[in-house]
């Protein structure tokens, strides 16, 4: 039973309503003395402060809310749990109102800061806040244990229309001092909050930004950021460097990068030079508009074994020649493209052959193909549209054959063998289904996936019921981008 409760924990909500332990206190005695006593149960504990700087920097907490998190904290114990800081804002005249609570404070209420022991403050691992409002009234509290956190714009309102209405509240954060920090996810929050002051980035170590950051502003992060070993952004590629700018930024050095992932666009269309990355194993770039690479952008391959490309304009002499050239140890590739690509040249290009003098990606042993629905063949004559369509799917099914037989032989020490192939269609075409039928005859040879259907590949932003951190969901929703996993 207390696994199964354990799994009901962990789940994301449905709704607006979060699994809680109370709602299965309420089923019946016997399940309630089973969840009061599995701390596990209630580590993740959600408080709704309210909060004036009229009343003095303190977080208040009702007093009957006050009574259920004394005994939340006392049934966690020891055990580590994590915090999440919810205001309670009044919606008033189409905005939310950040003086939180417009009700002046009750003399029962209780000040939040009096209901954490320096036992439960030890066991607190993550934090995780909303900006409208939150992050008010905690500046007293040292969370000296807490290495993630999470910071989201639960209503959105924290875009450019509103941002005038929240600017003199998000430069004044009474925010906890959290000394060790290491992984953070801030939501679409304006990057003019003055968190640099309020946070070590010294010593982050993994990174989600999500209010669409621009050339300068990534070099900026990446600087404040020397020990980053993971990160994401969602990238906007609409406001470019011009050339004196770009000449006049010093070189960015990001030792301990490994991973980096781009959503909605990348710097790889525009000099990137600057930008050294000399250790990265993984690229994932979701883009929205299918650009080409600037030529300076491929040398950031060299280190590479994972590449996930999206949206990308896929032309063999443009940019899987100079991709291949650069990305020699690559192991997990998966591309996906913005339009109809010839396909029997895309195999063809992967078939190894001894002969040739710089064979692409030898290392190769896992290869992703998203295959869009082919053009619509605009000929006279229902006949000529078959006779043209039966010439595309042979001509693929033959490249493919000789692509898939060259890299499961053991015929040569310098090819690896093909492990894994995936192919993703957002529908049953004649060409997707002639090249299911063509990889049937290899399927005791490698793993063989064939995806139908039509996936969000271009999502610009990490949707669901609420960022998660790090080690709790997001790293997974991270992978899952793509729908190649």
């Amino acid at each position: 039973m207390a696994e199964i409760f354990e799994h009901y924990m962990a789940t994301s909500p449905s709704s607006n309503i979060a699994p809680s332990p109370y709602t299965l206190c309420l089923v019946c005695r016997e399940w309630r003395d089973v969840v009061v006593g599995i701390s596990s149960l209630w580590a993740r504990l959600t408080v709704h402060l309210r909060y004036s700087k009229k009343w003095g920097d303190v977080a208040l907490l009702t007093s009957a809310h006050a009574s259920s998190v004394r005994t939340a904290l006392k049934r966690i114990g020891a055990s580590p749990w994590s915090l999440n800081v919810e205001g309670s804002e009044a919606y008033i005249g189409g905005i939310f109102n950040l003086s939180l609570d417009s009700s002046p404070p009750s003399s029962s209420d209780v000040d939040f800061s009096t209901l954490l022991t320096p036992a439960s403050l030890k066991g607190l691992h993550a934090f995780k806040t909303c900006a409208e409002g939150g992050i008010l009234g905690l500046k007293s509290l040292t969370f000296p244990n807490a290495e993630s956190l999470v910071i989201e714009s639960k209503t959105g309102i924290l875009r450019a229309g509103l941002r005038h209405c929240l600017e003199p509240h998000l430069h004044s954060p009474n925010f906890p001092t959290l000394p060790s920090l290491r992984k953070v996810v801030l939501g679409e929050i304006p990057l003019c909050m003055p968190l640099t002051t309020c946070l070590p980035w010294d010593q982050v170590t993994h990174l989600y930004v999500g209010n669409n950051v621009v050339f300068k502003e990534l070099a900026t992060i990446l600087n404040i950021c020397p020990n980053l070993r993971q990160a994401c952004f969602q990238y906007s590629d609409m406001v470019l460097l011009d050339r004196h700018g770009y000449e006049a930024m010093e070189a960015c050095t990001s030792v301990q990068l490994k991973r980096l992932t781009f959503i909605g666009g990348s710097p790889c269309g525009a000099p990137c030079g600057k930008f050294m990355w000399p250790n990265l194993t993984h690229l994932r770039l979701h883009e929205v508009w299918g650009r080409t690479w600037d030529p300076d952008s491929f040398k950031h391959c060299g280190t590479l074994t994972h590449l996930h490309l999206s949206a990308l304009k896929l032309s063999v002499s443009r940019q899987l020649g100079p991709l291949a050239s650069s990305s020699k140890h690559l192991t997990h590739l998966y591309l996906e493209v913005k339009h109809t690509m010839d396909y029997h040249k895309v195999f063809r290009f992967f078939t190894f052959t001894p002969a040739k003098p710089a064979f692409p990606f030898p290392f190769l042993q896992v290869l992703g193909i998203h295959c869009p629905t082919p053009r619509t063949f605009r000929l006279a004559r229902r006949q000529e549209i078959e006779e043209e369509e039966l010439m595309t799917c042979s001509s693929a099914a033959i490249s493919l054959t000789a692509m898939v037989s060259s890299r499961i032989s053991d015929v040569d020490p310098h090819c690896a063998h093909l492990e894994r192939f995936i192919i993703r269609a957002p529908t049953r075409h004649k060409l997707v289904m002639k090249i299911a039928d063509t990889l049937e005859q290899f399927k005791d040879s490698l793993d063989l996936s064939l995806v139908i259907g039509r996936y969000p590949t271009h999502s610009t932003h990490i949707v669901g019921p609420g960022l998660r951190h790090w080690d709790d969901g997001f790293a997974e929703a991270l992978d899952s981008l793509g729908g190649f996993l």
